[in-house]
């Protein structure tokens, strides 16, 4: 966000000013500090400390079209995708999936 071809100050003004925003450091990326340094002046932005997070939506969704194991999501999670019928081809048969 602090990249100014990307987002306006207007924008950044409105988004951080009024409502915040909370910010997940990731492994491996820059130094959360150096990334934030120019958005200092806004005061509702909080970061959370780097923490291991393995899902892919993109994993998820070629593991539930190739009919393989899905092993990075709760079984709630998955009762949702199969209720929704996300992810998957047209005619592809959900008992297929596996947790």
């Amino acid at each position: 966000m602090a990249d100014p071809k990307l987002w306006a100050i207007s924008e950044l003004d409105q988004i951080l000013g009024d409502y915040g925003a909370f910010i997940v450091e990731r492994p491996a990326q820059i130094a959360i500090d150096q990334a934030l340094e120019s958005l200092r002046k806004y005061d509702k932005i909080w970061v959370a400390s780097q923490c291991y997070n393995n899902v892919s939506s993109t994993k998820i969704r070629d593991q539930i079209r190739n009919g393989k194991a899905v092993v990075d999501l709760s079984e709630k999670v998955m009762e949702y995708i199969r209720l929704k019928n996300l992810y998957q081809e047209a005619g592809q048969i959900q008992d297929s999936w596996k947790i």
